[in-house]
């Protein structure tokens, strides 16, 4: 019996070692289709290491005794003797059986199956602002997966959730979205959200019939992962499917600049006449005006302008108040468009001489195109 502990300690922890550099190179160049699987059999062999370890080390006195008692020269029942050489020959045979009991329960988990995405490559393309992704699963055809973005150190997807089907172990999957959500240059992260429903006529029951209910999931699958239980089944959470990183791509400005092309392309002219009968509905909305500059002025980084905005056979007249951060090369009496913010007005003046402004924050100002 020792010698049997004794091979058995010596391959478990053979075997625990193995996993745990296998493990751990997996993880250094991650690789992670068995990493979690590595994981559990270093696991697995250190359990039995140690089960194996406590049986080698029981109390040698039991036995000891057991031996004195059969070497008695008197015997006056040839009962008692029968009786304790079959408790010395059953004590180790438990102890074979519990090892065996063990070793099987803890093979038959660390056999479980692992679900996976492997992230196979990635498409950005800057000037449509979309993300094409393609990956690997172990999940079967027809599964239906909601897929999110998520930039480094952040709990908020970066484009809205996009759903794929898997079709022969693959998927595609691509972030679309407008300027508002670019990408800028970082470390990202992409996870999968699996739902399984047992209602026939519900999203992926056919995983429903494979997996089964949620407690035989979890004892037939590795689920280091988030499984949440819902009314028709239950929910594979934030799978990770891989990261990539985007390297210069966009820039801040180019970033900046995008989005304000984007804004230039809903800006409304609201006409002046408008603006005098009625200001408060249209505060807040993207702007843009046409004119020539009366009187234009530089401090701080900051250009004011007086623009006249509504033309005439003789020439320009109603002034608009436009502030826009930054310098400009316009000069008094030039052509120029403003994009910008249409602000509350502003009252300058005494009572009986106050002239009311309409007033623009730009964030754009240039020769008109």
């Amino acid at each position: 019996m020792e010698s049997f502990l004794g091979i058995v300690i010596v391959f478990a922890f053979l075997a625990m070692i193995y996993y745990l550099l296998a493990g751990l190179y997996r993880t250094i160049y991650n690789r992670k289709t068995k990493r979690g699987l590595h994981r559990k059999k270093a696991l697995t062999s250190f359990a039995i290491f140690f089960v194996a370890l406590l049986i080698i080390g029981e109390d040698p006195e039991d036995s000891a005794t057991s031996t004195t008692t059969t070497e008695t020269p008197a015997v006056v029942e040839g009962t008692d003797k029968t009786s304790a050489s079959s408790d010395e020959t059953a004590e180790p045979q438990e102890s074979e059986s519990q090892l065996t009991k063990t070793m099987d329960a803890l093979t038959k988990k660390d056999e479980s199956e692992e679900l996976f995405f492997t992230l196979d490559s990635t498409d950005f393309d800057k000037f449509n602002n979309t993300v094409t992704i393609v990956s690997s699963t172990n999940f079967p055809s027809q599964s239906v997966i909601d897929f999110k973005l998520y930039k480094e150190d952040s709990d908020t997807p970066t484009f809205p959730k996009q759903t794929s089907t898997v079709e022969n172990e693959k998927n595609t999957v691509t972030f679309s979205t407008d300027s508002s959500s670019l990408l800028k240059n970082g470390r990202y992260e992409i996870r999968a959200t699996i739902p399984v429903e047992d209602n026939s006529k519900s999203l992926n029951s056919h995983l429903y019939e494979k997996f089964g209910p949620l407690e035989k999931f979890k004892s037939e699958y590795n689920t280091d992962y988030l499984v949440k239980k819902d009314l028709h089944g239950y929910t594979i959470q934030e799978l990770k499917v891989g990261e990539f990183i985007i390297e210069n791509e966009l820039s801040e400005e180019e970033i900046k600049a995008e989005e304000i092309k984007e804004k230039k392309k809903k800006a409304v002219t609201i006409p002046y006449k408008e603006l005098d009968k009625n200001l408060e509905p249209h505060v807040g909305k993207y702007v843009t005006y046409t004119g020539k500059i009366w009187d234009i002025s530089e401090s701080d980084n900051v250009t004011e302008m007086e623009l006249e905005v509504t033309k005439s056979d003789w020439g320009y007249n109603d002034i608009i108040y436009v502030y826009y951060e930054g310098t400009t090369e316009f000069l008094e009496d030039d052509i120029v468009t403003v994009y910008g913010e249409l602000k509350e007005g502003s009252i300058e003046g005494a009572s009986f001489s106050s002239i009311f402004h309409f007033n623009v924050l730009a964030d754009t100002v240039e020769k008109p195109q």
